[in-house]
């Protein structure tokens, strides 16, 4: 079991990351990327039966919330001025 961490913890997630690259833009991965805690904590309290505190619960929304509006939300590009 040990031996399968690095596995799952590290390169699963980095074959990925480069697959995404390929796929979607550089910055839409690289947002997607930050929900790497969020995900963590709901694994943690689904699989470990952790309970998060008030504080967290709070700062888990903020991020969720934060990472659907770059995700979802479609700024529009303002063209540089010469």
């Amino acid at each position: 079991m040990l031996a399968g961490s690095p596995l799952a913890g590290t390169v699963a997630p980095y074959i990925i990351y480069v697959r995404a690259l390929g796929l979607i833009s550089a910055s839409r991965v690289g947002t997607l990327a930050l929900a790497e805690p969020l995900t963590a904590t709901v694994l943690g309290i689904l699989l470990l039966a952790e309970r998060p505190s008030l504080h967290a619960a709070i700062g888990g929304l903020l991020v969720f919330a934060a990472l659907a509006f770059l995700t979802i939300v479609r700024v529009p590009r303002v063209a540089p001025t010469p």
